[in-house]
């Protein structure tokens, strides 16, 4: 399990740096549609870390959880209309 963790944790991450590109250039399936793929994979990885390693609900997860959640909510509410390019 926790290798399973460990992929999603690195997945979240190459797909963190390509929405990164992709929110730059304001790109609509770069920006919009991998950043809420990006927003899924972490708090899915976040979960199952604090599932299989067992450390309890702390600092750490509430980061993990924060910049997820939040970039789900703003680019699906707040940012929606701004990715206009394909």
């Amino acid at each position: 399990m926790l290798l399973i963790a460990a992929i999603l944790m690195l997945v979240s991450m190459t797909l963190l740096i390509v929405s990164g590109i992709g929110y730059i250039g304001q790109k609509k399936i770069l920006g919009q549609r991998v950043g809420s793929i990006y927003g899924m994979i972490g708090i899915a990885g976040t979960v199952l870390v604090l599932l299989v390693a067992k450390t309890g609900f702390g600092i750490e997860t509430i980061i993990g959880l924060t910049y997820p959640i939040l970039t789900l909510v703003l680019l699906n509410t707040t940012f929606k209309e701004d990715f206009v390019n394909p």
